[in-house]
């Protein structure tokens, strides 16, 4: 797909066609902005895969793929080692793609969400010729519509199961799960926690249900910031404040659940709709997370819970 001439003093191509047009309202990046997130981005993506992968050793330990996971994990930190270097970043997305693919076909059906979204991210890196302006801010295109629909398709999710509007998920979720009550048991008056935690779980169990208008507001906007949010993404005026606002409400949802790859993942999705500096100054913290991460993986401080 060819993109038309840029106007004067405008870093967004003209669209020859209705398909491009959809596919700029993401934005675009100068040259220099554009090469800065895609090497950061793709940095993050390998690192994040590696440091994963090295956690999950753990779950695979008693598992007969367990010498298969171990030359995965090198190869992903062999990967994650290569894309420092700008000339074998490209390679070294193709190599973590593939190593997900056998990591996928391992461990179907129990593959975790963002695995999948990993995977596409991890191959849109190893696709685009990094060195070309045009392939490098096609890349960026792509890699900001995946964050976006996976934002918004999350939120349809949580409208169409439907255990959202009188917050049933989220009193089953505080009630029978550590890592929400610890952060969110505070939404639910003493009483009523207690009620809800002497709830036995399964058929016909219930009712999940609670009173409390801030608790229901909580549950409310937790599809409603996926719904609302992602959108304004695709305007010049509102991308910023989506930005900010985006963060705070994976901020807020991780706190909970605990989803810390995801989380390092989506924020450094989401952080592409900003100025490329956001990503620069920010790319310390993801190193000081996954380092952390990777000294709990190997035993090397204190655990807890999260995935």
């Amino acid at each position: 797909m060819k993109r038309g001439t840029r106007m004067a003093g405008s870093r967004v191509p003209l669209a020859r066609n209705p398909v491009d047009r959809m596919l700029w309202l993401v934005g675009d990046d100068a040259a220099d902005a554009s090469a800065l997130k895609v090497r950061v981005i793709a940095r993050l993506l390998l690192i994040g895969a590696a440091v994963e992968n090295t956690e999950a050793l753990r779950a695979w330990a008693s598992q007969p793929q367990y010498a298969l996971h171990v030359g995965l994990c090198a190869l992903f930190w062999i990967a994650a080692v290569a894309g420092w270097f700008e000339r074998y970043t490209r390679y070294a997305a193709v190599v973590a793609a593939a190593g997900m693919v056998a990591h996928h076909i391992s461990a179907f059906p129990l593959n975790a969400n963002h695995h999948y979204l990993l995977l596409l991210c991890l191959a849109l890196v190893a696709f685009f010729d990094h060195r070309s302006d045009e392939e490098r801010s096609l890349l960026l295109a792509g890699l900001k519509w995946i964050a976006l629909i996976g934002l918004f398709y999350a939120g349809i999710q949580k409208v169409l199961w439907g255990y959202y509007f009188r917050g049933e998920f989220l009193a089953y979720a505080i009630a029978q799960n550590e890592r929400f009550s610890s952060f969110f048991s505070w939404l639910i008056p003493a009483d009523e926690l207690q009620r809800l935690r002497a709830i036995k779980p399964g058929e016909g169990a219930g009712p999940y249900r609670v009173d409390s208008p801030l608790f229901m507001a909580m549950s409310n906007l937790s599809y409603l910031g996926e719904l609302i949010l992602p959108p304004l993404l695709l305007f010049a005026r509102t991308r910023t404040f989506a930005v900010a606002a985006l963060l705070v409400y994976v901020f807020a949802i991780e706190a909970g659940a605990r989803e810390l790859f995801f989380g390092l993942m989506i924020v450094g999705l989401i952080l592409l709709f900003a100025p490329a500096n956001w990503l620069r100054r920010s790319f310390p913290l993801f190193i000081a997370g996954y380092v952390y991460l990777t000294l709990l993986a190997l035993g090397w401080v204190p655990r807890w819970y999260f995935t």
